[in-house]
């Protein structure tokens, strides 16, 4: 009788202890899934997303800076060419100036000249 309660007692354990060995590699199991599903998929959505996100910002700040500089060159032409403009207005001014100057500097020697010749 001793014998049996002893077999009894010792299955007893066994058996609870592999309950709870099951038991407990269930409850990690479905810890596992609950974390990979739940915590772990949307901090690596979350990493992804943000990874996404700083690839998208670097690409537009490349293709803003490419703009930028297209629009500075655009806008330097342009810069030259109203001043080279202005600047061949102001010396087709000043030459014609210097014309008018130097054409009465002639005829005005050549008055001069005939005045004396004419006495």
């Amino acid at each position: 009788l001793l014998l049996q309660a002893a077999a009894r007692s010792w299955f007893v354990r066994r058996c609870v202890v592999a309950r709870r060995d099951v038991l407990a590699t269930r409850l990690q199991a479905h810890w596992r899934m609950y974390y990979q599903k739940n915590i772990a998929h949307t901090r690596r959505m979350h990493n992804l997303r943000h990874i996404q996100l700083r690839c998208r910002r670097f690409a537009s700040i490349l293709t803003m800076k490419v703009r930028f500089a297209a629009a500075q060159r655009i806008q330097n032409n342009v810069r030259i060419r109203r001043c080279q403009s202005r600047m061949q207005k102001m010396r087709w001014l000043a030459i014609a100036l210097q014309r008018i100057w130097r054409a009465r500097q002639v005829r005005a020697t050549w008055g001069v000249s005939f005045r004396r010749l004419c006495r």
